[in-house]
């Protein structure tokens, strides 16, 4: 006879928000007034679902959620009572309609970021509150035929089928559920990941091809068009619309309700929706009648207990918001994507082509000039950079690298000057732009997602480069090579600082890039780990046929991967030339090399890896 084991304390753990929350949901069926305190806490989840997507999978805050709210709750009247759509229908197509109006508002809004945004929002709330909605209102009711209320309130009613609370209750159970699983899967997404990448690090995610701003957008709309259906299920539930309930106070509990929930997680829109409609009705229990009056206080003092000691909310505290790391299936042979010119399918390697004066660059800088003020950072610079060929960009601190590196990846817009990339002019096209047409880089900082497993980070990146679905082979492929494959469901912090270089390399790399950039890659690095790099750069270059711009300090990495060198002194140039050429020449000796000119003429590429001390 086969004994059932024991559940473990995983188990356990997995299994008891499934049996809480499976409580909380048969509690409202015991009564009417419960089934309306369910109800309300299950619209109040999909506010807080909003939340999760806007604030904590894309990092924007915004203070006036209860626009969407109070705009789905007039729809639904609106379509239900002029044009006579069944209530339900109602519901969903007023939440669709505030589309138009959540681009008109979002597109300018999210020009702004943090405080400035939630500012921004928070006035918009406001107008709302004092303008629009009392004159919707207005018009809307002296047109209904209203006698028993007031010239502000609107009555919207219920779907026949739903005229007691406790089938309301079980209709918004059922439909809340249903949004709850699809926002889990989209934050499991592909466009999860890249809400998440843009939330942790918005360069980043612009250098390997991730469209921020169309993303931010995207969140917005998404996440203001499940508010306006909340809106319109509250407005069924309640049966009448007042200005009253669409104030900027009532947009401060829904976010303080859904930070103490759990911003982060789906699971923590339930707790926030439980607490945000369960805390008042406590309130009405006689221990706990001290509280009337008082909740925004209690709010108050639980955000600032929460943030300070678990960010997560309740869902952190509880550990229910533990995020499965991405699965990430094997490649089904045969894989018919290639990572830049090598097919992964094969693994088989490409020569750098060889480099002919006659040939087109592949990068083909003409006279930049960036200017901060009256300081010209770059100074009439032009270069070029052709097909395979690796050129070190090199000079004392402020002779303007970092901002030629800048303008030419589309983070800094030069002053003057034309950048062409494979023959086509990219001087104005935005960071992601030149991301697909095949620029990568690295910075001088490691720029990674930290919020996402390293498996995750290169998904990411390799998704927004990918035209043909081969992400996974991309990531395996990367993985193996990069030597992190043991580490694949690791956060980048928990990575020794040669793997977080490797990993930004690969980052860089994810996306297919033709010219890859690299910004002192071997900075802060032992010269095990320096040398480990250089190895890697190497391989990699002639396996992907790669064309490399690199910044380097290091005199011993510049003679070891570069055929020709570049010389930037107060934002001009000047010399450029072999490395050879460099060290001998008297001007770049005296204005830079000193005694590291040896260092840059000893180490030819390929040749033993000398560290300068």
């Amino acid at each position: 006879m086969n004994r059932i084991p024991p559940l473990n304390r995983m188990s356990l753990r997995r299994l008891l928000p499934v049996v809480l929350i499976g409580g909380l949901a048969v509690v409202p069926l015991t009564g009417e007034f419960p089934a309306l305190v369910g109800s309300l806490a299950v619209v109040f989840s999909l506010v807080a679902l909003s939340f999760v997507i806007l604030t904590g999978w894309t990092g924007d805050v915004s203070l006036g959620q209860v626009v969407p709210y109070g705009l789905g709750a007039y729809g639904t009247f609106v379509f239900s009572d002029r044009m006579d759509l069944p209530v339900a229908v109602a519901v969903v197509v007023a939440a669709l309609a505030t589309v138009p109006l959540l681009v008109l508002i979002g597109t300018p809004a999210l020009r702004l970021r943090g405080l400035d945004l939630a500012i921004a929002t928070f006035a918009l709330a406001l107008v709302f509150q004092v303008l629009a909605f009392p004159a919707i209102s207005r018009s809307l009711a002296s047109g209904s035929g209203v006698t028993d209320f007031s010239s502000s309130v609107v009555q919207v009613a219920r779907p026949s089928l739903l005229d007691t609370n406790r089938a309301f209750y079980v209709a918004a159970l059922l439909t809340g559920l249903a949004l709850l699983a699809a926002v889990a899967a989209l934050g499991r997404s592909p466009f999860g990941r890249a809400l998440r990448a843009v939330r942790d690090d918005p360069i980043r995610a612009a250098a390997v091809g991730i469209s921020v701003g169309r993303h931010r957008l995207a969140a917005f709309v998404l996440s203001g068009v499940i508010a306006a259906f909340a809106g319109g299920m509250v407005a069924a539930l309640r049966q009448a619309i007042t200005p009253a309930t669409f104030n900027i106070f009532e947009s401060l509990n829904f976010l303080a309700f859904s930070v103490i929930g759990g911003v982060t997680s789906p699971i923590g829109a339930i707790l926030g929706g439980v607490v945000g409609a369960g805390l008042p009705e406590l309130a009405r229990v006689d221990p706990f009648r001290f509280l009337q009056g008082h909740l925004i206080l209690v709010y108050g003092a639980a955000l600032v207990i929460l943030l300070a000691v678990q960010p997560d909310g309740l869902a952190g505290v509880l550990g229910w918001n533990r995020r499965r790391p991405a699965a990430l299936p094997e490649p089904a042979p045969p894989v018919p994507r290639k990572l830049g010119t090598v097919d992964v399918r094969d693994g088989g390697q490409v020569s750098p082509p060889s480099v002919s004066d006659d040939a087109a660059p592949l990068l083909d800088v003409d006279e930049i000039v960036v200017r901060y003020g009256g300081v010209r950072a770059v100074d009439v610079v032009s270069f070029q950079i052709h097909e395979g060929e690796a050129v070190a960009l090199i000079g004392p601190n402020g002779a303007g690298k970092s901002s030629l590196f800048d303008a030419l990846s589309g983070f800094v817009r030069p002053s003057a000057g034309v950048v062409r990339l494979d023959g086509t002019d990219v001087t104005r096209r935005r960071p992601e732009r030149r991301a697909a047409d095949g620029l990568g880089r690295t910075f001088q900082m490691a720029h990674t997602f930290p919020d996402l497993t390293v498996a995750e980070n290169l998904l990411a990146a390799a998704h927004a480069g990918s035209e043909g679905g081969s992400s996974p082979a991309t990531v395996h492929w990367l993985l193996g090579r990069l030597g992190l494959a043991d580490r694949a469901d690791d956060r980048p912090g928990t990575l020794p600082f040669g793997a977080l270089r490797r990993l930004e390399v690969g980052l860089a790399l994810a996306a297919h890039p033709r010219l890859l950039l690299l910004d002192e890659p071997t900075a802060g690095m032992g010269a095990a780990d320096a040398d480990a790099l250089c190895d890697l750069l190497d391989d990699l270059r002639a396996e992907l046929g790669l064309a490399v711009l690199l910044v380097e300090h290091d005199m011993a990495v510049v003679g070891r991967l570069a055929e020709r060198v570049i010389v930037l002194d107060q934002g001009g140039i000047l010399a450029q030339g072999t490395p050879a050429e460099i060290a001998s020449d008297p001007e770049v000796v005296a204005a830079y090399l000193g005694s590291n000119a040896q260092l840059l003429e000893e180490t030819p590429i390929g040749g033993d890896h000398a560290r300068s001390t």
